[in-house]
């Protein structure tokens, strides 16, 4: 990679909406452009129900929850695995809108008292 282009990637956005999708660009200037709509019609059910009953909406954005760690969750609850952009397509999908578009990671307006997060409460009270 030449000098240029490391300025030309250090100017873009980390990520941005195509078509009203999410793109994701990592450090090297790839592109993640997986989508929601590319998995099976079993993923996408069980990762739509997951959204649907396990997070509560609230009014302001959710700065300390990220995609990237509510797609942990979702692979924890559920067993399905998919990237940090097939995830932000899906909460679209599912009626979430981030708070920042241009970051890597997402915010949404979830709540602390989502449903998620109830064994991570349990976990960290037994914790020593």
């Amino acid at each position: 990679m030449t000098k240029k282009d490391l300025i030309r990637n250090s100017k873009r956005a980390a990520c941005e909406l195509k078509d009203s999708h999410p793109v994701t660009y990592t450090s090297g200037g790839n592109a993640d452009s997986a989508l929601f709509s590319e998995l099976s019609a079993e993923d996408r059910e069980k990762i739509s129900w997951w959204i649907n009953e396990k997070l509560v909406r609230r009014g302001t954005p959710n700065m300390r929850r990220t995609s990237h760690y509510l797609n942990i969750l979702l692979a924890r609850d559920t067993g399905v695995r998919i990237s940090n952009n097939q995830f932000k397509d899906a909460m679209l999908e599912n009626g979430y809108r981030p708070a920042k578009v241009n970051e890597t990671y997402w915010s949404f307006p979830i709540s602390e008292s989502s449903p998620c997060f109830e064994a991570l409460a349990t976990e960290q009270k037994f914790a020593f």
